[in-house]
């Protein structure tokens, strides 16, 4: 997604960049709205997703919860928890 890099300063001018957001997708909600469809997800974020020295993806809890538009999902990513540790597995970050 992208996200404006000066958010917390609201005169001034903003600058969009892209960041990768990992979460876990509780449900899906799907309404009508003026004859067209939505899908909005339900989403459990993680907190501070860090890359190790290996370039493993790695978080130790989660964070809070959101309704996004479904559109805004790129692709899916599995978590694999080992001790108090959740790694993220993304196929397409090692896709040679």
């Amino acid at each position: 997604m992208e996200v404006d890099k000066w958010a917390s300063f609201p005169k001034w001018e903003p600058e969009y960049v892209a960041q990768k957001f990992y979460g876990n997708i509780e449900y899906y909600l799907v309404y009508d709205f003026d004859g067209e469809t939505h899908m909005l997800a339900y989403i459990h974020w993680t907190a501070n997703v860090e890359k190790d020295n290996v370039g493993l993806l790695s978080f130790s809890r989660y964070s809070t919860y959101e309704f996004i538009d479904a559109f805004a999902i790129d692709h899916c990513v599995e978590f694999l928890k080992l001790d108090h540790t959740y790694y993220v597995i993304d196929k397409e970050l090692y896709i040679l």
